[in-house]
């Protein structure tokens, strides 16, 4: 019997949700793998992908910390 891999999408809008909304899901897929000689689907580790790449564009809008910082020094 094939297992029954976990869904991914793009996750939460909220970075930090998304980083733990992929982290859990990550978790499942290897509880579900674990002891197992199976392959992982080529959609499922598609969804996986998709899901990292919209997190790390998410991290990469962020602003620097120096250069948060640097406006709140300036505004004080």
């Amino acid at each position: 019997m094939a297992p029954k891999w976990p869904q991914v999408n793009n996750g939460p809008e909220h970075i930090n949700e998304h980083a733990a909304y992929l982290r859990e899901a990550c978790d499942r897929l290897q509880a579900v793998e674990r002891g197992r000689i199976n392959q992982v689907p080529w959609n499922i580790v598609q969804s996986y992908l998709a899901s990292t790449i919209a997190l790390a564009s998410k991290v990469l809008r962020q602003p620097a910390l120096s250069e948060v910082l640097h406006h709140v020094k300036d505004a004080a």
